[in-house]
């Protein structure tokens, strides 16, 4: 009976570990979207 939890706790862990990369991929495209249009709005002025 023990070995079905640690079983499910894996394959837990192995699920979130992919939705963090994910989430942390899509933070970092919008902090680059927000630099790059930042830098395109300073282009403009100048």
């Amino acid at each position: 009976m023990n070995s079905l939890p640690s079983r499910q706790k894996k394959s837990e862990a192995s699920f979130r570990i992919p939705v963090r990369i994910e989430s942390h991929t899509k933070l970092q495209s919008k902090v680059e979207f927000v630099m790059l249009s930042e830098v395109l709005s300073e282009a403009k002025e100048q």
